[in-house]
């Protein structure tokens, strides 16, 4: 090919020597494959069929108007001949064969039509006398028709040996290059290229024709004819092979490079198929986890619990063993295990690696047992005997909280059944269980091979020392919950240690459930008294004299106790007082206890009758008192409902008998005790016209008309009958004439006419009529401006009158003072009394001012100013606490 394109080819050449050398000037000569021709020529000379001659001589070779002959180069060609490279070619001469394949003779004058395609030439489209007729193929310069903007230059694809030309187009498409292949894009121009681009690869057909073919497309229709890779937008072409090695956006291809594959997988470099990487690149391994695959680098396969790098080329990330939470080298060979039930490593002997099993696959055998501590590195382990610290035992076992040897064949269990021994350790001895064990006193040491003597107040211990004792010696208890080690203290110490105490003069004594007081059994010398009025039994030890009422010093058994008078055994039933006897037998009861009375002839108690609490000894239904909730009617006991007490009698609970209401209340025929007002309260005054007046707070009194209106506060109505009203009564009377003022406190009520009120209740203003004050606690306030209060409610004060406000007394940011609860401030503050739980004491030398103290820490626990917050619990640092030492009476 190379060789046949240098005998056609138009080339430069050097015009120093060669046939057409003569009177061609410098450089202007180019080669028509092998032959020469000189393209200008000298003064007066013309190239005619590549050579130079007298242009008096060249009568076809005109200037470019045709009007003279040529100089230097022909401007147009005439006759039969063609214009080519600034000469005029003869149509059939040797030379114009060479490019022009027309007729000698024919055609248009100085114009060839026919180009000589085979030797890389093609037709110029515009060809004229005037004009080149052919361009080479490989000719990038070209043949420039018209000028202006209708200029047009027709022009070959470099390194091109044959070519074509559309109608439209200038420049030429090639279809073989002298060397090199031919790109032939769907769109754009043709080329000759060394190295074919992206997306193509070069093919040397049978024929030697070499061309560009897509990658994803092939060449099928050549020989040898090479099937596409669709997708591939990169590839190679060796020993007839094809193979991709890049495809379209979102793919890959495999590794050996025959198809494409949907695969977006980051780092991916090769996919087997859609979504499966097979190599990574940038260094990175393929990883695959339940089936899905990606790229990671070997630390970050390592990184990830279950998986390891596993060797070959290239490497691979895998995944361990099921059981497997890491493992090295191999799936199955696992350096720790996962949180199932195979969660114990078994290593394999003298390796790192193992297999993972579940607590039966470490003990079967019994040379393994399972260790629920984790190691950090390996997790649970299943571990040797010897490795528990175990002596002597192949065959172990471990329970919930120990590991113990599980047989000893000819020997005996160690201490603790930590080792095999021959013999058992000084100061323990083998029981029926063949166990070694130490004796009271001893306990064995830290590693189970000898026996260390306990605390001396412990009976059995856990370790040397007096804060491990697991049993206590007589005189003492363990002062600890059960199940645990502690300190023995004995029953007599009353500081005791961690919340637990003894009883001062205790022998013998039983520790409660929780930290607190012993239970004395036995007192050293003294006499044991047992108080059983509260939720648990509270015991003392005394001298006899201190047994306390209700009480007597016996001996019972070989125990010194103050015994009830009531002791079934050795008192007397239902006794309340009572002395010792002189010798033996019961004591002597002197008084009985509530509900009974000393018999006058007998050592014993008789019942009083139903209710009583005490009664006549010659008549025990003659009731003198009555028991908690009934009430002493003459001498019987009632229940005080209804009317148990009779006609004109209430219950009172404060004395426990049935009153006559005309005693507290003059006149009054009907009455009940009233809780709320603590004092009983008339409901019927009678049928001698005296009129039942009820008071504000309460109180009723049965009075005339007079008493009725004494003090303005109630006023005399005659409706069926007469009824004493207050002035804030609205509701009694359907009459408007007879009706109160709402919130009235005192006012004035003439005959018919409508009561007009004088003064209005706390917390209203006005006269006629009573309008809520808007300031807050205000007891009255001024008519002007009802948010200033003139005086306040109980429990506040007036802070100054200007701004009229109410303050608790017990606000100490504005004046009050802590606690208290009563107060006034005319002029200077003072306190008249004390919150709940708040102690009372005169302020310096003035008797009606008071300081109010905190002395409960719980402000409720003693019910109230009725109670008393003495215990005072005075700390190390010297701070004192107050707890409650007296309750209110309820």
């Amino acid at each position: 090919m190379l060789a046949i394109y240098l005998a056609v080819g138009a080339l430069a050449a050097d015009c120093n020597s060669g046939d057409a050398s003569s009177n061609c000037g410098g450089a202007n000569c180019e080669m028509v494959g092998t032959t020469q021709i000189c393209t200008q020529c000298n003064t007066d000379y013309v190239p005619i069929n590549g050579k130079c001659a007298e242009a008096t001589s060249a009568s076809n070779c005109k200037n470019a108007e045709g009007t003279s002959q040529g100089n230097q180069v022909c401007g147009k060609c005439e006759g039969a001949t063609f214009m080519f490279k600034g000469g005029c070619y003869d149509k059939g001469g040797k030379t114009g064969n060479l490019i022009c394949t027309d007729e000698a003779l024919g055609g248009t004058d100085g114009v060839c039509k026919a180009c000589n395609t085979d030797n890389g030439y093609f037709t110029n489209p515009e060809a004229a006398n005037n004009v080149d007729s052919c361009i080479s193929c490989d000719d990038t310069t070209g043949v420039t028709v018209g000028s202006g903007d209708s200029a047009k230059t027709y022009k070959g694809v470099d390194g091109c040996k044959t070519c074509t030309i559309s109608d439209s187009a200038t420049t030429a498409t090639c279809t073989e290059c002298a060397t090199g292949f031919l790109h032939t894009p769907s769109e754009g121009a043709t080329s000759c290229v060394e190295t074919c681009p992206e997306g193509y690869f070069g093919h040397t057909s049978d024929t030697k024709k070499k061309t560009c073919q897509s990658c994803s497309t092939g060449a099928s229709s050549l020989t040898p004819a090479v099937a596409g890779i669709e997708g591939c937008t990169s590839c190679t072409y060796t020993s007839n092979t094809l193979k991709c090695t890049a495809c379209g956006e979102g793919k890959k291809p495999n590794k050996e490079g025959t198809r494409c594959f949907d695969c977006s997988i980051s780092g991916c470099a090769y996919c087997s198929e859609a979504g499966k990487c097979e190599e990574c690149d940038d260094g990175k391994i393929v990883k695959t986890a339940a089936g899905v695959t990606s790229c990671v680098t070997e630390e970050g396969c390592t990184g990830t619990e279950g998986f390891f790098v596993k060797d070959g080329t290239p490497k691979t990330c895998v995944a361990c063993n099921e059981n497997c939470k890491t493992c090295s080298g191999a799936a199955t060979a696992c350096t720790s295990c996962k949180d199932t039930d195979m969660i114990y490593l078994k290593k394999e002997a003298d390796s790192d690696t193992g297999t993972c099993v579940n607590a039966n696959g470490c003990t079967n055998g019994n040379t393994y047992y399972a260790d629920d501590t984790v190691d950090p590195t390996s997790g649970k382990l299943c571990r040797k005997c010897a490795e528990g610290g175990l002596k002597d035992c192949d065959k172990c076992e471990k329970s919930a909280d120990d590991l113990v040897c599980k047989e000893c064949t000819g020997k005996k269990f160690g201490l603790n059944k930590k080792s095999c021994v021959s013999q058992c350790p000084v100061n323990s001895q083998a029981g029926d269980d063949n166990v070694c064990k130490c004796n009271d006193g001893f306990t064995p040491n830290a590693d189970s091979s000898a026996c260390t003597q306990c605390h001396s107040s412990c009976l059995t211990c856990s370790a040397a020392g007096d804060s491990k004792c697991k049993s206590c010696k007589d005189g003492y208890f363990l002062g600890v919950t059960s199940g645990q080690t502690g300190k023995c203290i004995l029953c007599g110490d009353a500081t005791g240690s961690g919340g637990w105490t003894g009883v001062t003069g205790c022998a013998k004594c039983t520790k409660p459930a929780a930290p607190g007081t012993v239970t004395c059994d036995e007192c050293t010398t003294d006499y044991l008294k047992t108080n059983t009025t509260g939720s648990a039994p509270i015991t003392t030890c005394v001298t006899a004299d201190k047994c306390g009422e209700g009480f007597f010093a016996t001996t019972v058994g070989s125990v010194k106790k103050c015994v009830s008078c009531n002791d079934n055994n050795n008192g007397i039933t239902d006794c309340g007082e009572c002395t010792a006897p002189s010798g033996t037998g019961p004591a002597t009861c002197s008084a009985c206890q509530s509900g009974y009375v000393k018999a006058t002839d007998t050592n014993e108690c008789k019942p009083c009758g139903t209710g009583c609490s005490a009664c006549s000894a010659s008549n025990q239904q003659e009731c003198i008192a009555c028991l908690e909730g009934k009430y002493l009617n003459g001498n019987a006991c009632v229940d005080g409902t209804g009317d148990t007490c009779g006609q004109g009698k209430y219950a009172n609970p404060t004395t426990n008998e049935c009153k006559n209401c005309a005693t507290d209340i003059p006149e009054c025929t009907a009455c009940t005790y009233s809780d709320s007002v603590q004092k009983p309260v008339c409901s019927n005054c009678g049928s001698g016209g005296k009129l039942l007046r009820i008071d504000l707070d309460g109180t009723t009194t049965c009075v005339d008309d007079a008493g009725c209106a004494d003090g303005n506060t109630h006023f005399v109505i005659d409706e069926s009958g007469k009824k004493c009203l207050l002035c804030n009564d609205t509701t009694t009377s359907s009459t408007d004439a007879n009706k109160g003022v709402d919130h009235c406190k005192t006012c004035t009520k003439a005959n018919t006419q409508k009561p007009v009120c004088s003064a209005c209740l706390d917390g209203y203003y006005g006269t006629t009529s009573c309008t809520a004050c808007t300031g807050a606690n205000c007891a009255t306030c001024n008519d002007s401006d009802p948010s200033k209060c003139v005086s306040c409610k109980p429990g506040f004060f007036l802070k100054d009158a200007s701004t009229g406000e109410c303050v608790p007394c017990d606000n100490v940011d504005k004046g009050g003072r802590e606690g208290c609860s009563v107060c006034s401030n005319d002029l200077t503050f003072k306190c008249a009394d004390c919150r709940a739980n708040y102690r009372k004491q005169q302020n310096g030398d003035a008797n009606d001012d008071y300081t109010c103290t905190r002395t409960c820490e719980d402000e409720t626990a003693c019910g109230g100013t009725a109670g008393a917050c003495d215990a005072i619990v005075v700390g190390g640092d010297g701070s004192m606490t107050y707890y409650c030492s007296q309750c209110r009476q309820q």
